[in-house]
């Protein structure tokens, strides 16, 4: 609250350009931390325990996998590495019937 600019004040403050600077806040964060002799914990990213999550990720790599394979067995353009435009002309060949523009 009060006039510190948060979320709840009734004044709107920005913040200063010393706050905003990275390289401001890394130098702040070492020194203090030096200082006080605060120790920190390794940073940690922390993986989904959430079960749902792990079938639905599991699920969407199986059908992607299907998907992938089915592409390889029919020959699509692309699918194989280096088959390039090479592959792409033979599509557009059985597509259209023939050559670009012919009536």
């Amino acid at each position: 609250g009060g006039a510190g600019g948060g979320w709840d004040s009734i004044y709107e403050n920005d913040q200063s350009d010393k706050v905003l600077n990275k390289e401001t806040a890394a130098d702040l964060w070492k020194f203090s931390s030096l200082v006080t002799g605060a120790e920190w914990p390794a940073a940690n990213q922390p993986k989904s325990p959430c079960p749902t999550l792990k079938v639905v990720g599991a699920v969407a790599k199986a059908m992607n996998a299907q998907e992938e394979a089915r592409r390889k067995a029919a020959g699509h353009a692309g699918s194989m590495p280096g088959q390039g435009l090479a592959g792409m002309a033979e599509a557009d060949e059985t597509v259209g019937g023939g050559t670009a523009g012919a009536a």
